[in-house]
């Protein structure tokens, strides 16, 4: 019994009020994980929340707005800290590639971005540039199936370095680590 106390800093009303809210919370979470994925995204839409996803992501957007309302409606505070970032710049890469090869030096032959606001969680920008390999000039055809980019594209297409500098014009251009924070994000 003594493990499940409220610490000693909150009155008897913020205990009654906090066990209240977890209830509310627990009962709409309960209602939330019945909803079919339409109602869900009408629900969102109804918020004017973002109802793009799978069911999982929308149930969990939904429970959070949830769980926001009833903290404010009550004056309980969350502290959460604001994003440290102001932007996410996504990267995918594709390389040269060659099936059955373990020690192939893979090259960059497409650097894509997207550059994703923290705050807004909506794409600004996009970026998007072929590279010319140069170690293995020659795509296989494994690399041109699996990436679906043709000889003929990364064949005029500038090197690697050319499209690096490209890129730091870019992230120049959007105040990228001068007016504004960012982070790289990719796959491995």
């Amino acid at each position: 019994a003594a493990a499940a106390a409220a610490p000693d800093n909150l009155s008897s009303k913020m205990k009654k009020l906090s066990l209240a809210s977890g209830r509310k919370l627990s009962q709409h979470n309960g209602r939330i994980n019945q909803m079919s994925e339409q109602t869900l995204r009408t629900e969102l839409a109804a918020r004017k929340l973002p109802t793009q996803g799978r069911h999982s992501v929308l149930a969990r957007r939904l429970k959070q707005a949830c769980k926001r309302d009833e903290l404010q409606a009550n004056n309980i505070v969350e502290t959460r800290a604001q994003p440290e970032l102001d932007y996410i710049c996504v990267l995918d890469f594709e390389a040269t590639c060659e099936e059955g090869v373990d020690r192939f030096p893979h090259e960059i032959i497409e650097f894509p971005i997207i550059l994703v606001n923290c705050k807004t969680h909506k794409v600004e920008d996009m970026f998007r540039r072929y590279c010319r390999p140069t170690c293995n000039p020659i795509l296989s055809d494994f690399c041109t199936g699996l990436t679906g980019i043709s000889q003929q594209t990364v064949d005029a297409a500038p090197v690697f370095l050319e499209v690096l500098r490209e890129v730091q014009q870019w992230l120049d251009h959007h105040g990228l680590g001068t007016k504004y924070s960012f982070s790289f994000a990719a796959d491995k």
